[in-house]
């Protein structure tokens, strides 16, 4: 689930949260970024988020993600928290994503709506 608050024109903040569960195990991740766009208020080719998220009982995951419309990279690290923390000496683990955006025509939805086969 996800809200988008905008502060103005140039900024928001975004927050975020996924709850999964899969037979006994649970995780529940939440967090806030807070975007700025760099230029083109209205359709923003580049834009900069920074924020951060936890993972309930085990880690603390800052994030900041750059886009480049297609194209967006975000680097993040998982800060352990839990017990577990002991174990690992209090090393994380850094992620790097890099992420693909298709945008649709925003003026005909149609365009691009899947198409169901014919029998």
């Amino acid at each position: 689930m996800g809200l988008r608050l905008n502060i103005d024109e140039m900024a928001f903040f975004t927050l975020e949260g996924d709850y999964s569960s899969q037979g006994p195990y649970k995780e529940t991740i939440a967090g806030v970024l807070f975007s700025r766009k760099l230029e083109d208020m209205d359709d923003p080719k580049y834009i900069i988020h920074g924020g951060g998220f936890i993972r309930w009982g085990d880690a603390f995951i800052p994030v900041l993600k750059v886009e480049a419309k297609p194209i967006a990279i975000s680097v993040s690290y998982d800060a352990n928290i839990s017990q577990l923390k002991s174990a690992s000496t209090g090393r994380g683990g850094f992620e790097l994503s890099l992420t693909y955006q298709k945008y649709t025509n925003k003026d005909n939805s149609s365009i691009d709506a899947v198409r169901c086969p014919k029998f």
